[in-house]
């Protein structure tokens, strides 16, 4: 949990939420860590809907406002924030029928949110992954050579393709053990040290 987040739940206006956090302590016997995550959640929740533990307050636990809650909250989150917002509503939820807040359980009111593992674009791509993009091209063949080629230049210095396909021999200062690949668009040409083949990832 970020120092942001901790400032955000930290110090709590909500004795429901002071109570909700010391059953999970107390009686699930949570680590502190995965308290910090449902108080967040839990707090944003109670503080949209301005439920309190009053007669008034608690009547607004209701299965339309949180069901319109995960869908509206849910939509500008990632994978892993979303399963820790879905799990920490269920969880207050199931905490407040048990306490006798809610007449029946509302936990069905959190909807399911099915979450995929590849449903964005990952910032790095595995090291294994590369591994076996690098043992794709036959390197028996001239074409899978230069298949290979350019994912090394890939994998080792990081460019993007249009630099690679747009590199030539000239750009490969042997002297000063040197490597340049051309600008695009207008930028500046990208220089690094030129790697001795034993420094070169391998497949």
């Amino acid at each position: 949990m970020s120092a942001t987040h901790e400032s955000t739940i930290k110090p709590h206006d909500s004795k429901l939420l002071d109570e909700y956090l010391q059953f999970l302590e107390i009686h699930r016997g949570l680590a502190k860590g995965t308290i910090s995550i449902r108080a967040y959640h839990v707090a944003k929740y109670l503080a949209a809907l301005d439920i309190r533990r009053t007669p008034e307050g608690v009547e607004g636990i209701s299965v339309g406002r949180t069901h319109d809650y995960v869908i509206k909250t849910a939509s500008s989150m990632r994978r892993g924030s979303l399963k820790s917002l879905v799990s920490s509503l269920r969880s207050f939820l199931r905490f407040a029928y048990i306490k006798g807040y809610t007449e029946r359980s509302l936990v069905n009111a959190v909807p399911i949110i099915h979450t995929y593992k590849l449903d964005s674009i990952p910032r790095v791509i595995p090291w294994e992954y590369i591994q076996k993009l690098l043992a794709a091209p036959r390197r028996d063949t001239h074409s899978g050579r230069r298949d290979y080629a350019i994912l090394q230049l890939l994998a080792t210095y990081g460019v993007r393709m249009g630099r690679v396909t747009k590199l030539k021999i000239e750009d490969i200062d042997w002297d000063q053990h040197l490597i340049r690949f051309p600008s695009q668009k207008r930028g500046n040409n990208l220089c690094f040290p030129l790697l001795r083949p034993s420094l070169f990832h391998r497949a």
